[in-house]
């Protein structure tokens, strides 16, 4: 993780775009962090398979749940 001052992270906010994805840039204001700067990195990509074994090895109770008429409740 590198870090930078806030007043140099202000003046050349491309140093995110330099970063590697999935890598930080502490901002520090006075000596001390001030936030986190991210670089995203690639969506993890799930199969439909992979997403259902994984809503199932969720425990507890379950109940259905109507999208289609949740979308047209909202218009």
């Amino acid at each position: 993780m590198k870090t930078v001052s806030q007043r140099d992270f202000f003046r050349t906010p491309a140093l995110v775009n330099s970063l590697p994805p999935g890598d930080a840039l502490a901002v520090l204001k006075d000596g001390q962090t001030s936030f986190l700067a991210l670089k995203p990195g690639t969506r993890p990509q799930h199969s439909t398979q992979d997403l259902i074994r994984l809503a199932e090895s969720v425990p507890g109770p379950r109940r259905s749940f109507d999208g289609v008429a949740l979308l047209r409740e909202l218009r």
